[in-house]
């Protein structure tokens, strides 16, 4: 069941799937409290899906939400590390006996026992084969075809990843494939559009689902033993169409995490497919590959960001180390994926010289990715530029800024982070024209946009600016309130978006970059785009950092750095690119002042061009 929370500030360091406690009256959360799962939000309301027993509970206002420990990763980490740490055989709890020759050798692989790749050759349905990280040979042949292959031809694969978003990424495109894919987890973490293909979802329409829903209604208007032998029969009927539905399909999709459903437990996987393998904690990974896999293939991007771990002290210990990583330390060479099928190919050109060696090739051609209406591009043949803002970056502290004196957004949420107010505007400004091209170009939705940021601070301050922000249509405010992604670059690390606005937020005279420094956080924020790259920042702070360095030259090169857009009574900055011989720029004036084109009413047509 579904129910809408409305809240009376914005605390929103949560995100769909997290799991929260709803606890009446705003006290602490105690024995009253409910556990939720969010589906959805926005900046003024939080959807969280509830346990149908407790959903009537749940009436009224007054309730506060609190982010909750997700026990459930933590217990099955630990289960499967457990597992991994005990010899094969030898199980202390009676759980799956992992003797099969693989597993043994891929951990002894994993502890050392044996160098990475020095396992022999051989076939990829030997037990060995596919721990090397080479593709199995079925795999690799372009001339692969889905339609051909069958569970009882043993062909059935392990899909995971560490994020939902991951795998809904993953079901997504092999439902394009015409895969038969059942996707395995809480539907409430699971996109909307992909929950008709939930386990859930799946056993519902047989037969079998039919008779155990119609056994729980039944069971509803009974009390004691009479219910709960018709739960129980339901249960029984439930548990046989779900694995009926696992064996009748091709792919099982599911996180990491999710490889350790009991409803998984006593099945084998010729192969075990973990994508983004570098964002993976070795705990998590291992749940996955506990299962009894005969083969385990690991995608992943080393030089992107590694997992996300919040304790200094686990992260201290090594938790951000994932499997990939420690298999390329201990000697394993990957094998380089050379084509890339998202971005523009302008888009791929510094991220390919920088982080690949110029490797990267393009699979979409330019007439594939055509640059967005409402921002005049300083080049025609380049979907990037620069918006060479000199903003002040100001450190936010939760402890320090008045309720009264601010925003909830901004003085409840921000805790020690960074904010740059101009660069809030110029990220608006960019957005709106996006929007509401001029001269009735072709709108993009708040959903094609992205804005990243490297600070929280900045990612609320961005919200509250939305929130004041006077919109000509309140559907499309109500639509960009609801659509449009504000995150942290780190938040959208696997996403895409046909346009990325990308605010780098530090600006100070001391050419301090901070965490910005971190090759891999820029490598993800610049390749999240399809047909458009917008960075936002100052050129003069962010010259100072080796990587930054490197970037700033490369998009003067191309004649991509612009200068703002004025406010209303200022004058219009030229359309030369800063730094650059021309180009669509117009001269500067007699007084000095640059001139501008002009639009329908006279007002000025910026290079961000907002609508008229």
């Amino acid at each position: 069941m579904r129910i809408l929370c409305k809240i009376s500030h914005c605390d929103h360091s949560r995100s769909q799937g997290d799991v929260v406690l709803l606890t009446p009256g705003g006290e602490s959360p105690d024995d009253s409290s409910v556990e939720a799962v969010v589906l959805d939000y926005s900046t003024r309301w939080i959807r969280v899906a509830l346990p149908p027993e407790a959903a009537s509970t749940v009436r009224g206002g007054g309730w506060r939400i609190d982010m909750f420990a997700n026990t459930t990763s933590y217990e099955r980490s630990h289960g499967a590390v457990k597992r991994f740490s005990t010899p094969p055989g030898n199980d202390e709890d009676g759980s799956r006996n992992m003797n099969t020759e693989s597993v043994k050798d891929l951990l002894r692989m994993l502890t050392g026992t044996i160098p990475a790749g020095g396992l022999p050759e051989q076939e990829p349905s030997s037990s060995s084969g596919g721990y090397t990280l080479p593709l199995p040979h079925s795999l690799a042949r372009p001339s692969w075809n889905w339609k051909d292959s069958h569970p009882a031809k043993g062909s059935q694969v392990l899909a995971t990843a560490a994020s939902n978003v991951a795998v809904d990424n993953l079901v997504s495109g092999l439902l394009d494939l015409g895969v038969k894919v059942v996707r395995v987890g809480q539907p409430a973490k699971i996109a909307p559009e992909l929950r008709d293909y939930t386990l859930e979802a799946l056993v519902a329409k047989t037969e079998q689902g039919k008779q155990a829903i119609s056994l729980r209604v039944a069971a509803s208007k009974l009390t004691g033993s009479e219910c709960f032998s018709l739960i129980q029969q339901a249960m029984q009927l439930e548990a046989t169409a779900s694995q009926a539905v696992l064996s009748s399909s091709q792919v099982v999709a599911c996180t990491c995490i999710g490889a350790g459903d009991p409803r998984l437990a006593e099945r084998s996987f010729p192969l075990c497919v973990l994508d983004e393998a570098c964002q993976a904690t070795e705990p998590s990974s291992i749940v996955a590959m506990v299962n009894q896999v005969q083969s385990l293939l690991l995608v992943g991007d080393p030089q992107q960001l590694p997992p996300t771990v919040k304790s200094r002290d686990a992260e201290g210990l090594g938790l951000t180390t994932s499997i990939f990583s420690r298999l390329m330390k201990m000697g394993m060479e990957p094998m380089l994926l050379d084509t890339q099928y998202r971005m523009h190919p302008s888009i791929c050109e510094f991220p390919s010289l920088a982080f690949y060696g110029g490797q990267l090739k393009s699979f979409p051609k330019p007439k594939d990715r055509p640059q967005p209406e409402g921002i005049l591009w300083p080049s025609p043949k380049v979907s990037v530029c620069m918006v060479a803002v000199q903003g002040e970056e100001k450190r936010t502290n939760a402890n320090t800024v008045s309720p009264q004196a601010a925003t909830a957004l901004e003085s409840l949420s921000c805790g020690f982070s960074y904010m740059n107010d101009m660069e809030a505007q110029e990220v608006i400004a960019v957005v709106m024209a996006l929007l509401r091209p001029p001269n009735g170009g072709v709108p993009l939705q708040a959903s094609d946009i992205g804005v990243v940021t490297p600070y929280n601070g900045q990612v609320r301050h961005i919200q509250a600016c939305f929130q004041r922000q006077h919109f000509w249509d309140p559907e499309v405010q109500s639509d960009v309130m609801a659509s449009l992604e504000i995150k942290s670059v780190d938040g959208f690390q696997g996403r895409e978006k046909e346009v990325i606005i990308f605010s780098t937020v530090r600006s100070n005279t001391r050419g301090h970059v901070g965490f910005l420094s971190d090759y891999r956080r820029l490598n993800v924020a610049v390749t999240r785009a399809k047909r458009g790259l917008v960075v936002i920042g100052n050129p003069t702070t962010l010259k100072n950092d080796p990587i930054w360095s490197k970037w700033l030259k490369w998009a003067l090169e191309k004649q991509i750095i612009i200068r703002p857009t004025p406010k209303p009574g200022q004058a219009p900055p030229s359309h030369q690119a800063v730094g650059g011989k021309g180009g669509r720029g117009k001269k500067p004036s007699r007084s000095g002042a640059p001139e501008a084109e002009t639009g329908a009413g006279g007002r000025g047509r910026m290079r961000l061009r907002a609508g008229e």
